[in-house]
This record gives structure tokens, sequence and C-alpha cells, in this order.
């Protein structure tokens, strides 16, 4: 044949974009021993992630929790980041929202919901319809349109929202439902 390509892992991969999804694919790339080159359009490497430390104080930009399973640990390993890992502080636990221009912390159980004012009447009962509402039969939809038609827009803004903004640092809009919480779908 006339393949003109070098033989073997020569061919240099070209990675656009250097969010977390660009980072570990050309990290893993480069631990494999391919010749990898990477390129952001933003002023640094990060996406939305983005640390900052000011008069003592550490703000975190982009998702602000990860979902820690086996392969997340195996990255942060061989990465050498375990030293930089913070866990959650018990203090943190409570969860606030803001609803007509004042926090309200998201409710952390069954008894607490019923007595939250986060969420109307009507929205708390609308959760008793969703067992009786079916899958979507066809296609994918995001995790907007999927919370929005199975517990309610109340629940997207103040509950679903919320948490996929701060796992994954993304819009409801735009994330696939199939996708993103595959166990959910």
């Amino acid at each position: 044949s006339d393949d003109r390509r070098p033989a073997g892992n020569t061919l240099p991969i070209v990675v656009v974009g250097g969010g977390i999804s660009g980072l570990t694919l050309a990290f893993q790339l480069r631990k494999s021993g391919r010749a990898v080159r990477l390129f952001e359009a933003g002023a640094k490497p990060g996406g939305v992630i983005e640390t900052h430390r000011e008069n003592g104080w550490l703000f975190e930009f982009g998702p602000n929790t990860v979902l820690s399973n086996e392969r997340v640990d195996e990255l942060v390993h061989a990465a050498g980041l375990e030293s930089e890992r913070l866990t959650a502080s018990p203090a943190g636990k409570v969860r606030y929202v803001l609803r007509s221009g004042r926090l309200v912390p998201l409710p952390a159980g069954p008894a607490a919901f019923l007595g939250s004012p986060l969420f109307s009447l009507g929205a708390k009962l609308r959760i008793l319809a969703e067992p009786f509402i079916p899958p979507k039969k066809d296609g994918d939809e995001s995790i907007a349109d999927f919370v929005r038609r199975r517990l309610g827009q109340e629940m997207l803004d103040y509950a679903v929202g919320p948490f996929v903004s701060g796992v994954y640092a993304g819009d409801p809009e735009r994330l696939s439902v199939r996708h993103a919480v595959r166990k959910i779908h």
C-alpha cells in the first residue's frame, strides 16, 4: 500500500480545547507515549475551572464538586495531585439557593422538603406525579427538558439547575441527560 504515515505511534494528535476534558485527553495520550499538541483559545488552560487565592481566601470557579469515582481517583493519582485534593468540610453540608433575593437552605430530606419555603405547594405536589410519567421514547433530551417534563420548572430552577452547575459547570439546557446522568436516564 502507499500509506505514507510514519510507522508506530509517531503521528502527532491535536487536541482542541484545554478544559478538563481536553487536558485529560492530552494527559492520557502523552502517558501512552503519543505526541500531542494542545490548543486553547483562552489565556490559560482549565476552561471554566480556575483557582484564585486572595488575602488568605481560596476561590474555586467552575464546578465546586467532583463526583469521585475510581476513574477520577486514578486520574488524580496519575497526575500526582493527591496532595492538592480538598475534601469538603462538614460545615459545607448545608447548601443554599438564592430565591426571591434571599438565600434559602436546600432541604436535606423528605421532612425538610415538605416544610421548605424553597418550593411552592404546587411544586411539592408535582413530585407525587413523577412515578407516573413515562420515559421519553425517541431521541435524547437535555437535563433541563427531562426535569421540566418529570418534575417541573421549580425543581429545575432551584434544585437540579444549581446542582448541575456546581458539579458539571454546565448548562442543563445544553447537557444530554443520557450522557451526563446515565443512571437517571
